[in-house]
């Protein structure tokens, strides 16, 4: 073989692995496209304000919470019966629409408490942010407002229970204030009589001079005053009796009263943290996986 065939067939040589290593690239290039699956990550950031008075851990215990329900699959099932997200091609090509979202969805809290960070991954940029911000209106309508439904549908009762004790116990206190009134003034007036009594019987002895004959009708009188005396005595007893009967009998109630008043005040002390929508879906991030 000349030279000059030598030359030729090593530059065809040349050729064909130049063509060759551009039908590689092409190849790749068409199988990452064709094959690859090319992912975008939109992400959702809710603001938590804390109410005042509310303690640190209570607040932080209360974000991450709310994380951990944002991404649960709670939420993701009420997510997947939503109109908008059940027409999406991202639902409609899973078997287990519930297990996929909760595969493609996240979530963070940063470092004080007061952001949420949701994020939603798929291969449509317009199903990512919508699928996201639809997660979230699910999670205000749901969980939110719910939660707030409930709170007051449960203390609602409470209050009506605590009005109800807090009449009876006004009533039973203004009873027990009326009997230990009157008790105070049946004393004074028994107090009253007998000095009277005792004034009447000594003038009577120095009316009659020691004449017993003089005293008979008297003595009547002074019976009849004494008979009275002790019966008021023997009154004054019985309400006494009553009256510690009763205020023993509303110490429960005064006790329960104490409790839910505590229990409603300890609840309205400070109000439910206020989440918002910092800012709804975007797209942060793409990225292409084989």
């Amino acid at each position: 073989m000349s030279n000059r065939s030598a030359q030729k067939l090593n530059t065809k040589l040349i050729v064909t692995a130049i063509v060759l290593c551009g039908l590689v690239v092409l190849l790749g290039v068409f199988t990452i496209g064709r094959f690859g699956k090319s992912t975008v990550t939109a992400e959702l950031v809710l603001s938590v304000e804390r109410p005042d008075g509310m303690p640190e851990e209570e607040f932080q215990n209360y974000s991450h919470s709310q994380r951990k329900i944002i991404i649960s699959e709670f939420l993701m099932r009420r997510a997947v019966d939503d109109a908008v997200i059940a027409r999406t091609r991202f639902v409609a090509e899973q078997k287990d629409p519930v297990a996929a979202m909760a595969e493609s969805i996240s979530s963070r809290v940063s470092d004080d408490c007061t952001k949420i960070y949701v994020q939603f991954r798929c291969d449509d940029p317009e199903e990512a942010t919508t699928i996201l911000n639809e997660i979230v209106d699910e999670y205000f309508s749901d969980v939110v407002v719910e939660a707030r439904v409930q709170r007051e549908t449960l203390l609602r009762p409470v209050k009506r229970t605590c009005a109800k004790i807090e009449r009876q116990v006004a009533w039973m206190n203004a009873l027990i204030s009326d009997a230990e009134s009157a008790l105070a003034a049946g004393t004074t007036d028994l107090v009253q009589w007998r000095a009277t009594l005792q004034a009447e019987r000594d003038g009577l002895a120095e009316t009659t001079n020691g004449k017993p004959e003089r005293l008979s009708h008297l003595d009547e009188s002074i019976a009849e005053l004494t008979k009275r005396i002790t019966g008021a005595d023997a009154a004054s007893d019985g309400v006494g009796v009553v009256l510690a009967d009763t205020k023993q009998r509303i110490q429960p109630f005064r006790s329960r009263l104490a409790e839910l008043s505590a229990d409603i005040a300890d609840w309205e002390k400070y109000g439910t943290p206020r989440v918002r929508v910092a800012q709804h879906a975007k797209l942060v991030a793409e990225a292409t996986e084989p």
